[in-house]
């Protein structure tokens, strides 16, 4: 089964994703439920189509240390 993973180390993976991707990286929890913790990533990107590698990348580091996305719908 998947492992959970702490919000911390969620925010802490994707802040390094960001700021390999772009300038000025952030990450925050815009919301919370019992089902999900939703982030906002950013960084100020050179181009539009870095804009798409860095959530490329961000999604797969999130793979890479086991964290799955949505919920468990079994």
């Amino acid at each position: 089964p998947p492992r959970r993973s702490s919000d911390l180390e969620v925010r802490s993976l994707l802040a390094s994703v960001a700021g390999k991707v772009g300038a000025e990286p952030s990450v925050e929890i815009v919301s919370a439920d019992a089902d999900a913790i939703r982030f906002r990533i950013a960084a100020t990107c050179e181009s539009l189509e870095a804009r798409t590698a860095f959530h490329i990348a961000a999604l797969e580091a999130l793979s890479g240390a086991g964290i799955t996305l949505g919920r468990d719908r079994a």
